[in-house]
């Protein structure tokens, strides 16, 4: 990055540093004051302490920290050559345009795209790097594409070059996934919908050439197609140059359990009951705090459960319920070389509205219609030389109670691993796992090493009990293709079961059962 030449330094007479003044090709991102016979206040304190500094020089490197501070690492503060007058000495601001952006590395997404997901680079003027750093990480949220940002001197005099690194791939995709588990005698739900589920979808990440990314997705049971039938609608808006997204879903499930595959490997929409539901999720980015990212989501969702059956864990109601919730959530994130941090709060509160959603449905099954949960993440990863190690903490806790598509879940691949999907489930609980995948075998293929516990906590006294805590230890293996195919497969051994109570039959302490899970994209 240029800087100007050091000017001399003042001579003996201290003069009152009280004006300032720009140059460049173009204006500030934002207002600078400048040529003021009288600082604003916000500034006045730094050239009211030159007389204590003893240099001018003190105060132009003040006032250049507190630019940076502002985001305007790219303005340079200097004493020009000049007659002070009345004691008065003039600060020059100089600022470091862009005198060109150029995109490499791009093969699917046009040059135009990628800098229109980056509105903060424009040539002709000086970068806020507050902003385009908000830019870029909404940028990076894009499914098919990751883009960086380096920044060097410009052959033109005083001014930066920027250019954008872009990794990509086809944003048209489709994908088909197989997932499972092995048999067990106690579960009665997959005796009947079978074990295993077979996903096939397709996603389209650059609607319009503006980044829209549509993801359609229909998952069944191999050898139960007429049972088991769950459908699910994405939609992604980015609104670039407002550090805003925008996503929404549709998902209709004829099964109480499960997941509805997207075009990722490791994610998935779950399903916490049969019936349909929909909702809609704003996020703003907010400024970084230091080296830490920062966002705040509002949500609103809309769910039906189709109540002919009994969800697992929880009562036989004959009546469909419906909630309403509101969730406002802060996430952060801290990520190094070594690894990060991200963590998550939410509030949620039912809304009133719908059918079925009001204090006669919910009081005829014992809920509280006005019900508020709060939920939080910890998710935590460490690069230990050729080892990864991970840690997650989820969990879930409320004073109301809850029906038990709202309440929180023990038991799956996303969870304890061993239980059966939501094997049991309350207004209270967490779960826990650490993770760690150890150096590849053969290439791409790594072995992996996990704990799971967990504990729920119910407040209705149902005949279901209190609640329980359960854990798992295992081992299993990661395996990719490409970037084509996933292979994942859990072993793993249930340490502390979970009770039987009456007709529900637990997972025994002994168990063991065997995930695995196949994505392929193409």
């Amino acid at each position: 990055m240029p800087r100007p030449t050091p000017l001399p330094r003042a001579r003996r007479r201290r003069r009152r540093a009280t004006s300032c003044s720009t140059s460049s090709a173009s204006r500030s991102p934002a207002p600078i004051p400048c040529r003021t016979r009288r600082p604003p206040p916000r500034w006045r304190r730094i050239w009211a302490r030159t007389a204590a500094w003893g240099t001018l020089e003190a105060a132009a490197a003040a006032l250049e920290a507190r630019l940076r501070e502002g985001g305007y690492s790219f303005h340079r503060v200097i004493i020009p050559a000049q007659k002070p007058a009345d004691g008065v000495v003039k600060l020059e601001i100089l600022q470091f345009p862009l005198a060109a952006v150029e995109v490499t590395g791009n093969q699917h997404f046009s040059a135009d795209n990628i800098q229109r997901s980056l509105p903060g680079l424009v040539t002709g003027s000086s970068p806020d790097v507050r902003a385009v750093s908000r830019d870029l990480g909404l940028a990076n949220e894009h499914p098919a594409k990751r883009v960086s940002i380096v920044l060097k001197e410009s052959t033109k005099a005083d001014a930066l070059d920027a250019e954008i690194r872009v990794r990509d791939v086809a944003p048209v995709m489709f994908f088909t996934s197989l997932t499972g588990n092995t048999r067990d005698a106690y579960n009665d739900l997959n005796q009947t919908t079978g074990y295993t589920r077979l996903t096939i979808g397709y996603q389209n990440s650059n609607l319009f050439d503006l980044d829209h990314a549509l993801t359609l997705s229909y998952t069944t049971s191999p050898d139960h197609l007429d049972s088991v039938k769950q459908y699910g609608a994405f939609y992604w808006i980015p609104l670039y140059g407002y550090a805003t997204s925008l996503k929404v879903y549709y998902t209709r499930s004829e099964v109480n359990t499960g997941a509805i595959g997207l075009a990722g490997g490791a994610a998935s929409f779950d399903v916490t009951g049969k019936g349909e539901f929909m909702g809609a999720r704003l996020t703003y980015s907010l400024p970084r705090f230091g080296e830490i990212t920062q966002n705040v989501s509002l949500a609103l969702d809309d769910r039906y459960f189709d109540n002919n059956s009994a969800l697992t864990g929880g009562p036989a109601f004959g009546t469909p319920i419906r909630t309403r919730p509101l969730s406002l959530r802060y996430a952060a994130r801290y990520e190094q070389a070594w690894g990060g941090v991200a963590a998550r709060v939410e509030q949620a509160t039912n809304l009133s509205g719908g059918s079925y959603n009001n204090d006669e449905t919910y009081s005829d099954q014992g809920l509280d219609q006005s019900w508020n949960a709060f939920r939080y993440g910890l998710d935590a990863s460490y690069a230990l030389g050729a080892w990864g190690l991970s840690a997650r903490l989820h969990g879930q806790y409320g004073n109301d109670l809850l029906y038990s598509g709202e309440q929180f879940g023990l038991g799956g691949v996303a969870s304890i691993r061993g239980l059966r999907d939501r094997e049991i489930s309350g207004e209270r609980g967490y779960t826990m796992t650490l993770e760690a995948q150890g150096p590849q075998l053969a290439e791409s293929l790594r072995p992996v090493l996990f704990f799971d516990a967990g504990s729920v906590r119910r407040l209705a006294n149902d005949g279901l009990g209190t609640g329980d805590n359960a854990s798992s230890i295992g081992v299993g293996a990661r395996w990719n293709w490409e970037r084509h195919l996933d292979v994942s497969a859990d072993l793993a051994y249930v340490l502390n079961g979970i009770a039987s109570q009456g007709d529900f039959a637990g997972t025994s302490a002994g168990d063991t059962k065997l995930n695995f899970s196949l994505f392929y994209r193409f």
